[in-house]
């Protein structure tokens, strides 16, 4: 098994990205404005003929996880306001997330340590069957 790396963007989490292979080499997200260097993509370690297969079988397990955490922006942003990690303003009854790409990223690193931490789980569950 030979590990590799997928790519996704880390202002908004897309695998669609397009970036040079050299060190400090362009990058940019197709699906959304972010552009800037390699190194500011977010690097997904896959194993290949490992636990998530094929690279197709990963971006569809990631694109339906990734889903899930869209579906509940709303109670994450009202945690990571709560807890002063983002700022919010009061206008008149709404509150209003001041610099909303902040979310964004919160979002997207809190969904990306979760999905890595369901593979590490079941790598260890992997290797605990094989070592019984």
């Amino acid at each position: 098994m030979s590990d590799e790396l997928m790519y996704a963007c880390a202002e908004c989490g897309s695998p669609s990205v397009e970036f040079s292979p050299l060190v400090g080499g362009a990058a940019s997200c197709k699906a959304c404005d972010w552009s800037g260097q390699r190194e500011g993509l977010v690097a997904i370690p896959v194993q290949r003929g490992g636990l998530v297969g094929a690279e197709q079988t990963f971006l569809a397990m990631y694109n339906d996880f990734r889903s899930i955490f869209r579906a509940n922006a709303a109670p994450l942003t009202q945690f990571l306001v709560k807890w002063g990690f983002v700022e919010a303003v009061q206008r008149g009854r709404k509150i209003q997330v001041v610099e909303p790409k902040k979310v964004v990223r919160y979002v997207n690193a809190i969904f990306q340590g979760a999905l890595l931490a369901v593979l590490d789980t079941r790598e260890k569950y992997e290797k605990e069957k094989v070592s019984e």
